[in-house]
């Protein structure tokens, strides 16, 4: 609900009656906008992203974001760094993942699966609905091998949780906000 109500602020979202949106009527672009507006810096840009896919700018702004904050983490950690385009992957990839809308193609995002009589969670997305990205695929796009990735790789799961924080921060604080205007 949070991403439909956030696709108010989209100019190109003009009939919100196509996406369902019934709980929130009465809300502006400016109650949305000052709903964003109230976060900290890393949710505000993950709405941002949500209301405007599209838009190079809000992805560069929140990248650049991402790599301020990386690069306390690297510097807390004493990372190092494998290339110069390393980190900045690094941060493109967390954005994806966490914003993807790709489906598990065995349980066609339902998140779960029939076996005879018995509806059970799908061995392929572990539940989510969402198609689950590979470890391989994670050390591919950053470049570097398998041996290297057992470092790596508690690393970009650190950086994936914190763009999974923000992205749950900024939901939470939408839907908060909706269950006010709802009740009032």
């Amino acid at each position: 609900m949070s991403a439909e109500i956030l696709a108010r602020l989209n100019p190109k979202t003009s009939n919100m009656d196509q996406v369902g949106i019934s709980t929130a009527e009465g809300l502006s672009q400016t109650d949305i906008a000052a709903t964003l507006a109230r976060l900290p810096k890393g949710p505000e840009l993950m709405g941002w992203l949500v209301a405007y896919p599209d838009s190079q700018k809000q992805r560069t702004e929140l990248k650049l974001y991402m790599l301020q904050k990386i690069t306390d983490m690297v510097i807390k950690g004493n990372w190092g760094c494998p290339e110069p385009l390393f980190y900045t992957n690094m941060a493109i990839m967390a954005i994806s993942e966490v914003i993807s809308t790709r489906i598990c193609q065995t349980c066609n995002g339902r998140g779960e699966v029939r076996r005879l009589e018995l509806k059970v969670v799908c061995h392929k997305c572990e539940g989510t609905g969402k198609e689950v990205v590979t470890q391989r695929h994670r050390y591919e796009v950053l470049g570097i091998s398998r041996v290297a990735w057992a470092i790596w790789k508690e690393r970009y799961e650190s950086v994936y949780r914190m763009v999974r924080g923000w992205d749950s921060h900024m939901k939470s604080h939408v839907r908060e906000k909706l269950q006010k205007h709802a009740g009032a």
